[in-house]
């Protein structure tokens, strides 16, 4: 299992692109509110050639609370060569995301 983190901006952080020749399965996508505000999580899973937009969103807006975590782990998300996962917070630095994942 591989483990990749950042700290999000107010502006898309592209957090993991798939490269060449694999596929990978999210196991979790974790987001912790590191400031002392209610600040919001937007995630996009964008297909290869793709970028954002409203078509790939699967979260929009997210209110986590102040010190708090929000987690997604109730499905397998499998990624092919050149999809990617892209956040943006509301505040900056507010956000940090963590994503675990598999190569399968």
């Amino acid at each position: 299992m591989s483990i990749i983190n950042n700290n999000l901006s107010t502006s898309n952080t592209t957090m993991l692109t798939v490269p060449a020749a694999t596929r990978y399965a999210i196991i979790s996508i974790i987001s912790c509110n590191i400031s002392v505000s209610t600040a919001s999580l937007t995630l996009y899973i964008i297909p290869s050639g793709q970028s954002a937009s409203n078509r790939n969103l699967i979260l929009k807006d997210v209110n986590i609370q102040a010190s708090d975590t929000f987690t997604l782990n109730a499905e397998r998300i499998v990624l092919d060569a050149g999809d990617s996962i892209v956040a943006v917070a509301s505040a900056d630095p507010a956000l940090n995301l963590t994503i675990s994942y598999l190569e399968v």
